[in-house]
């Protein structure tokens, strides 16, 4: 890369001005290429990653960002409720086994067992639950479907912030570019000045008028190069890897025509909008359970019971009373609910109001993403025209500068007419880099609106 370059050729001057030694130089080189390509390895063995594609790295932020990891494992939880639910509407098994043993007793009472096993083996299926099994099943299971457009929610999310991030780093190494470049042109212009003033053909303002405009542009890089930094760090933090040498956009996808097509879309495909009419519909299930709570339930079971005293009864007084008893029971169980102090009743008008809020929730979610969508649209559109006009202004001002200089050679403009003239084109192409990062996310935008991959 040309800048990194030209910041390179200053380590010899700090090692000879300043003194520093070789490995401290060593370290700078590192510091300077991090900033453009990643991280380096200082000396020969110097290397630097190679660019990534937007896939690659949207690939790579989806395998390894711990958000979007939270957002799975929040899926995984929810997968397991639906079989927790479901499990209400089978049969229940259990066994309780119970043994004693006597070690000491105050009063031996010969007829008592002093050792014993009690067991039982009870089956119970739920035949009626008005309904609280069905409606809490189906809540579940929304939540679920819920959870799983969360998550691709999330993943477009994802895919957008990492576009974003991409665009700005090729925006800001683009915006170095021009600003190193102009003051490496304003770093000329000064020195053939200053031979001019010497051979007293210009003044000594024109020297000065040179030399602030260079002050000037050796700020707004510095700061252009804090931005890069920063933009890298946004980009590593994400995809958990350097970009590389990134340089260009890559091709999006296509994307509809005319508004209304873009936005009718974005309402069918929203995941996250989805997410919110599933747990709209969830709600509504959740009223069901609660009203079920008021109906009466019925269950069938069949229990089977075993009792032994091991022995401890075989030598009474009146003889052996060792015993085993076995003895299977099968019963039908009805709870009907008369009364709980109002509970029931205050738990399904909450559940009523939890569902009217879903639904406000749903059409709020609708809103906003018809208004994510035109916004959008709205700022594609400007960026195109801003792309456009300024890409108008940069091919109207390097015809001016070139006209300036010719002018200024023959002694009909000034210097400041060339600096001017320069600062108009450059200018002009930081607009051009401006305006194509706006429509590259602006367009990756709408097409995360769309549930669509951005790249081709």
């Amino acid at each position: 890369m040309q800048t990194r370059y030209c910041a390179l050729c200053l380590l010899p001057l700090l090692q000879g001005v300043i003194g520093i030694n070789h490995a401290q130089a060593q370290r700078i080189e590192v510091d300077l290429a991090e900033l453009f390509d990643g991280p380096v390895v200082a000396g020969a063995n110097t290397t630097y990653p190679p660019p990534l594609t937007l896939q690659q790295a949207i690939d790579a932020a989806v395998r390894t960002n711990p958000a979007f990891a939270a957002r799975e494992a929040n899926y995984d939880a929810s997968k397991q409720n639906v079989v927790i639910a479901r499990a209400q509407r089978l049969p229940t098994i259990s066994l309780v086994a119970d043994v004693r043993n006597d070690l000491q007793r105050s009063t031996p009472d010969p007829f008592s067992p002093t050792r014993q096993v009690v067991g039982s083996l009870e089956a119970t299926q739920p035949l009626y639950s008005g309904g609280a099994v069905r409606h809490g099943l189906a809540a579940a299971r929304y939540r679920a479907e819920s959870s799983a457009r969360a998550v691709e929610a999330a993943r477009l999310d994802l895919t957008l912030a990492v576009a974003s991030a991409y665009a700005n780093v090729v925006r800001d190494r683009a915006v170095v570019r021009i600003l190193n470049d102009s003051q490496q042109k304003l770093s000329t212009i000064l020195a053939a000045t200053r031979a001019r003033f010497a051979a007293q053909d210009v003044t000594r303002t024109d020297v000065r008028q040179v030399e602030t405009r260079l002050a000037f542009a050796e700020g707004d890089l510095a700061a252009a190069r804090a931005s890069l930094a920063v933009s890298n760090e946004r980009f590593r933090q994400l995809v958990g890897a350097p970009a590389g040498r990134v340089e260009s956009y890559p091709v999006l996808r296509a994307l509809p025509v005319d508004l209304p097509s873009t936005e009718s879309a974005a309402i069918e495909r929203s995941p996250a909008l989805r997410s919110v009419r599933a747990l709209s519909d969830a709600a509504e299930a959740d009223v069901g359970s609660a009203r079920a709570a008021q109906r009466p339930r019925v269950s069938l079971g069949v229990s089977t019971t075993f009792a032994s005293t091991l022995g401890s009864l075989a030598n009474t007084p009146v003889g052996n009373l060792d015993r085993s008893i076995f003895g299977s029971t099968v019963f039908a169980r009805l709870s009907v609910p008369l009364f709980n102090g109002g509970a029931t009743t205050a738990a399904t008008e909450r559940a009523r109001a939890v569902a009217r809020a879903a639904k406000d929730n749903l059409t709020e979610a609708e809103r906003a993403v018809r208004a994510d969508v035109r916004a959008a649209y709205a700022r594609a559109q400007m960026a195109l025209t801003s792309a456009r006009s300024a890409a108008a202004a940069a091919k109207a001002s390097r015809e001016s500068l070139n006209g300036v200089r010719e002018e200024n050679a023959i002694g009909t403009r000034s210097v400041l007419d060339i600096l001017n003239a320069e600062q108009e084109l450059s200018l002009a192409e930081l607009r051009i880099a401006s305006a194509e990062r706006d429509l590259f996310v602006e367009q990756a935008t709408l097409l995360t609106q769309l549930a669509e991959t951005i790249t081709e």
